[in-house]
């Protein structure tokens, strides 16, 4: 299961290794997550595909629940990853 969000902009571009103009064409929220860490799958995985010149790279952030966390946590996540 996912939740794909829009890309509203094009106005952000990212440098990846030595390909310039990467922009971001998609991301997904995925629970539980795609890939593991540790041998071990995330509550959630934040998705973010990149494309430029002819290539693609994928940044994959794995998300955990924390039983403690406070509401509006999440927005502060958000806003640490920008």
């Amino acid at each position: 299961n996912y939740l794909k969000l829009e890309c509203t902009t094009n106005s952000s571009k990212a440098t990846i290794g030595q390909v310039k103009n990467m922009g971001v064409t998609e991301i997904r929220l995925y629970s539980p997550s795609v890939n593991k860490w540790g041998g071990q799958q995330a509550d959630a995985e934040l998705i973010i595909r990149h494309n430029g010149d002819g290539k693609s790279v994928y940044v994959c952030i794995p998300i955990t629940k924390v039983a403690a966390s406070s509401a509006g946590n999440g927005v502060d996540f958000f806003w640490d990853v920008r």
